[in-house]
């Protein structure tokens, strides 16, 4: 480790975690980190963060921030920075050892000691951390209008790319990818504390299959917001989840895990909308008499759009002349698109072009021949 990557990270300081964020259970003995040991008691009562303490979910471990730090010998080293500590059931008096230790002590005192030096500008690099200063402000400038730019694109539904002629990049496809990655990540916290301050919701799915013929299902979720006396009904985007399930129970159990996992409560949900479908819909094995049996108060309403086009669906089946003209349509579509020269003919020609309709969407019937 760099002295500057230290110093970066001393000026950074740790990423505090909320005690409410999920913990995975660990394999070997069923149990999972409990989020109050961020907090330490007093003999007063009093509650104190353990600022040193950092969980880390690709690990599913903890470790001592000043340790990973400071710890530049074997002497000083310990579980808590090296591989991590995972040993849930020992969390006491484990934590509380490291914590009493003289090493960690020693490596606490270097890291505050370190951060006031910084604050106050006394290192003894003071001018090279200086130009490190400046360097970084300039760069910060960069990113700013990068990401301001990235914000102009993504809010007017432009694509992220640029012309063939020679510019200057700041920055390769990865960072920018994941900087959108920090901006979506932003946005979905943004949304999940809107949605916990407002306390009850309700939810929205939707499986569809895209083009590579993978399962998606979108997860919408709806909800009462109230900012400065103005009430706002908001309907928030989450995510596309991949899913192989086609029961109700397999859904409704991905559903549950996707809720528990965005930190909501399922107790709190006041409404479900879905298509009309049996896997979803259905009153007894559906997704919606699964939620209800957890949560009676999540009431059911078909979706109503779907529902009107149904509506729209079924009547044109009942007409024998609807449904010849229909049919008629798509066989001619199907023969002209099976062949180019004859599609470039009958553009030629008659100057039409014509659309593939969809039995389960009525728009695409309104719009299967355009001229």
């Amino acid at each position: 480790m760099t002295s500057r990557f230290r110093d970066l990270m001393v000026e950074r300081g740790p990423y505090l975690m909320d005690q409410n964020n999920y913990f995975p259970v660990n394999d070997e003995d069923g149990r999972n980190f409990d989020g109050k040991w961020f907090y330490k008691f007093l003999n007063n009562g009093e509650k104190v963060r353990r600022q040193w303490l950092l969980y880390s979910k690709s690990k599913n471990a903890i470790f001592g921030f000043a340790c990973l730090l400071f710890s530049n010998n074997d002497i000083r080293k310990s579980t808590f920075s090296n591989n991590g500590f995972k040993d849930w059931k020992h969390l006491n008096p484990s934590v509380a050892e490291h914590e009493n230790s003289k090493n960690h002590k020693q490596n606490f005192l270097d890291w505050k000691e370190l951060e006031k030096r910084l604050r106050d500008c006394k290192t003894i690099d003071y001018a090279l951390q200086n130009s490190i200063k400046n360097e970084k402000e300039k760069w910060f400038c960069i990113l700013k209008v990068i990401v301001d730019g990235i914000l102009f694109c993504a809010k007017n539904n432009l694509a992220l790319r640029d012309s063939n002629k020679p510019t200057i990049s700041y920055f390769s496809h990865k960072i920018q990818n994941e900087i959108i990655c920090i901006m979506g990540q932003q946005v979905r916290q943004t949304i999940f504390e809107q949605i916990k301050k407002s306390k009850y919701f309700s939810i929205l799915f939707d499986c569809t299959p895209d083009k590579s013929h993978q399962e998606q299902m979108s997860q919408i979720i709806r909800y009462v917001y109230i900012s400065n006396g103005d009430i706002m009904i908001k309907e928030s985007f989450i995510d596309f989840i991949c899913t192989n399930e086609k029961s109700g129970s397999g859904i409704s159990n991905e559903i549950l895990n996707t809720i528990r996992n965005n930190g909501l409560d399922i107790m709190d949900c006041r409404g479900q909308c879905y298509d009309n479908g049996a896997n979803m819909a259905g009153s007894i094995n559906g997704v919606q008499s699964h939620i209800l049996r957890v949560n009676e108060l999540a009431t059911f309403l078909p979706c109503s759009a779907h529902s009107l086009n149904l509506v729209g669906v079924h009547a044109a089946e009942v007409s024998p002349m609807m449904i010849t003209f229909f049919g008629l349509i798509q066989n001619i579509y199907l023969f002209f698109s099976g062949s180019t020269s004859r599609w470039e003919l009958l553009m030629q020609t008659m100057k039409i072009t014509l659309k593939s309709h969809c039995d389960t969407r009525w728009s695409t019937k309104n719009g299967s021949m355009t001229i």
